[in-house]
């Protein structure tokens, strides 16, 4: 061995050394840094000759050891969209470049990072601090989830749609000893229509016998219908309903009594109902609607004697007005001339679109200026229809009617009472009031975005504020067989590499991924007494080097002087 192959070998040991508080350098500079993975040196003796009788030194040789795999702190951070990794994996992301109109063009490479800093920027993306765009597979509304592959996550769905109401849940108990004609204090739940508008349906119990009573519902505006003419009008009508109920009076075998025995079929709808004044008129009116269809007749003196102004209000809609109906030859002539009008479809635009005939009544009150006749005609339900459930295995009580909004078209809605015979929903036991322990419905009105949400299994949710989230997309965790041979980009990132195997794409949790931890971020796995002790041995072992060579010079000087 030669003195100048010594002084090699030690500035190889100086340039080694060198290149180890490097990587120390690195380290110590990164602390901080979010998923930060330290990087350790490797070093490697060199040979040129060994053997039992003879060993050339041939130095060392640094190689950096990285440490993608030792798991970092987990740090709190007050962020919902800030996530780390427990457990082995990475967040596939992706890169891209943001044009002046804003819209982001994305990179067909996709890194891996720990680094979970991530934020909703402008366009809705969640983006983390070094610019890296999150991906996730694709969610469906049925909440399938498409692994064909990764694509940036995108808020965009800032509203979430209206649901009508079509279904309700009711459940109540009814005073047994109550009075017959005993009407309990309504009760009122809010529903919805396809464009999520609010709306009250009421139920009010009448008692009409012993184990009798008559549920009157109401919805106001809830029916739309349209008169014929020219123009055809529609107008809304209050939805009414009134259905008979009869309960079980004893207890046979394991049927208990106070429940309820059956639910009559609606026998009442009418197409239209006759409004009658007595010893005056008969309206048949197109409309539904309430108990005489709302029908009034307001009479002022006409402009001569014995004539009269008749306005006929309909129904809170409309007015039909009749100028100067002659009632000089008798009382009945005022009528009968009244019934004519209408019929001839006098009164104004509408007039037939309202009442489809008029009539005489009995008799021939005299008509009196200034006063206002109530028409009391028959009750005009809206319909409804009883659901035959006794072939299957829960007789449920159901009753199903079809509601029709201004604009929102017609909505079924199916409301269930319990079960027929069973102590279940609604129920006459014994109390001194009625008691209402559910009233639900499935009706939700139109939400808007208020915030997001990811659980540890990568599903990201939107919630909105009325109450409903929606799953948009899941985030998958990225493993490598062998994940320290991915190659190290800027912005905390990693590429594959053919040393680091194909990337492998798992659910949070499965096939050995870990499992995404929110509101937290991964620290650097970087520790600073570990670093320290390595610069303390580093910065030894580089001036022992050091000291090789003032000592192989020393004998070069030797040699030298010889010759001297």
């Amino acid at each position: 061995m030669s003195l100048f192959a010594a002084l090699t070998v030690a500035v190889g040991g100086l340039n080694a050394q060198s290149s180890a508080i490097g990587n120390i350098s690195d380290n110590l500079a990164n602390t901080q840094t979010t998923g930060f993975k330290g990087i350790d040196t490797k070093f490697e003796s060199l040979v040129t000759q060994s053997n039992q009788f003879t060993n050339d030194p041939g130095g060392v040789r640094a190689t950096p050891h990285y440490a993608n795999d030792i798991q970092g702190n987990l740090i709190q951070s007050q962020s919902a969209t800030s996530l780390a990794i427990t457990g082995q994996g990475f967040f596939p992301v992706r890169p891209a470049v943001v044009g002046a109109d804003g819209t982001s063009t994305f990179s067909g490479t996709t890194y891996y990072t720990r680094a979970g800093d991530f934020t909703l920027n402008k366009s809705g993306y969640l983006v983390n601090g070094s610019g890296y765009y999150l991906t996730g597979y694709d969610v469906n509304s049925l909440g399938v989830v498409d692994t064909s592959s990764a694509n940036p996550i995108q808020i965009s769905d800032l509203l979430d749609n209206p649901v009508p109401t079509s279904a309700i849940e009711y459940a109540a108990n009814l005073p047994s000893s109550a009075v017959i004609n005993f009407v309990t204090p309504p009760s009122t739940i809010q529903i919805y229509d396809a464009l999520g508008t609010q709306h009250d349906l009421s139920f009010t119990w009448t008692k009409t016998a012993t184990n009798n009573w008559t549920l009157d519902v109401i919805v106001p505006d809830g029916v739309q219908t349209t008169y014929p003419g020219t123009p055809a009008v529609t107008l809304a009508s209050d939805y009414t309903a009134s259905i008979p109920f009869v309960f079980n009076s004893a207890t046979v075998g394991s049927v208990p009594a106070g429940t309820i025995h059956t639910i009559a079929a609606d026998a009442s709808v009418a197409a239209a109902a006759s409004a009658t004044e007595a010893n005056g008129i008969v309206f048949t009116s197109r409309q539904t609607g309430t108990t005489g269809n709302g029908m009034t007749v307001s009479l002022a003196a006409g402009s001569s004697a014995d004539h009269y102004n008749a306005t006929i209000h309909v129904d809170g809609q409309t007015d039909l007005v009749y100028t100067d109906v002659d009632g000089s030859v008798s009382n009945a002539a005022f009528w009968t001339n009244l019934a004519a009008a209408i019929n001839s479809g006098a009164g104004g635009v509408g007039a037939s679109q309202f009442i489809s005939a008029a009539t005489t009544g009995t008799g021939a009150a005299a008509p009196l200026a200034g006063t206002v006749y109530t028409l009391a005609g028959g009750t005009n339900d809206s319909g409804y229809s009883v659901i035959d459930n006794s072939a299957q295995a829960e007789n449920k009580a159901q009753v199903a009617f079809s509601l029709n909004f201004d604009g929102a078209g017609a909505q079924p809605i199916t409301v269930s009472f319990g079960d027929i015979d069973a102590s279940k929903g609604v129920t006459q036991f014994g109390d001194t009031t009625v008691t209402v322990s559910s009233f639900d419905q499935n009706g939700i009105p139109r939400g808007s975005f208020q915030s997001l949400s990811i659980d540890k299994s990568g599903f990201v949710s939107l919630n909105y504020d009325n109450g409903q989230n929606r799953t948009i997309s899941q985030i998958p965790i990225v493993q490598f067989f062998a994940q320290n041979q991915l190659q190290r980009v800027s912005g905390g990132a990693f590429q594959q590499t053919l040393q680091s195997g194909a990337a492998r794409y798992s659910a949070p949790g499965a096939n050995g991924a870990g499992t995404i931890v929110g509101n937290s971020l991964e620290g650097s796995s970087v520790d600073i007494a570990t670093e320290f002790t390595k610069l303390i041995q580093a910065q030894r072992v580089y001036s022992a080097n050091a000291r090789t060579i003032t000592t192989a010079d020393n004998m070069l000087q030797e040699i030298i002087n010889v010759i001297r």
